[in-house]
């Protein structure tokens, strides 16, 4: 019977340092476990930064690539600062046919992206066709809202072909800061 207790003891031994070697085992298969899948967490985020990178520099070739594009159309719209230089214009198609032009109200609206203006015209009939064209080949968005005209009353009953008149239009290509 004693050499049934050292093989006992040695079995116990054996049984612990096994439980033992397992339990290693276990531990070191999580750690391996925690490590890859911080690994992976790290890699996604490194993989979202690259590609928040990358639609950044697309964004950036974008915006340079359309520059000139998008410079050339601010000329088709009327800011605050602008407003003078458009009724100059008004003014030169009114110059380029041949009527007579002045401004009554030039006004923008406290909470809406138009400019109201409004206007007297005097001419020809054909004269005031003509500046009508032209105002409707600015490359601006206008809308006439209002353009009666008639006879001047000196030329009524004569053969003269003078004729006058008010007008109103609304420029909704306005950009108000």
């Amino acid at each position: 019977m004693k050499t049934a207790a050292p093989q006992r003891s040695s079995l116990i031994l054996l049984s612990v340092l096994s439980a033992a070697a397992l339990f290693g085992q276990a531990f070191m298969l999580y750690g391996v476990y925690a490590m890859s899948r911080k690994s992976a967490e790290e890699s996604a985020e490194i993989t979202r930064a690259i590609e928040g990178q990358s639609r950044a520099l697309a964004m950036n070739n974008f915006l340079r690539s359309t520059e000139g594009a998008r410079a050339s159309l601010a000329g088709h719209f009327v800011t605050d600062d602008s407003i003078v230089s458009f009724i100059e214009r008004l003014e030169a198609l009114a110059d380029e046919a041949g009527i007579s032009f002045s401004l009554s109200i030039v006004d923008p609206p406290a909470n809406e992206p138009v400019l109201d203006v409004s206007f007297r015209v005097g001419g020809t009939f054909e004269n005031l066709e003509y500046f009508l064209s032209l105002l409707e080949a600015l490359p601006l968005e206008l809308d006439v809202t209002r353009f009666a005209i008639g006879k001047t009353p000196a030329a009524l009953g004569k053969a003269a072909d003078l004729w006058e008149g008010e007008g109103s239009i609304k420029l909704l290509s306005f950009i108000a800061h």
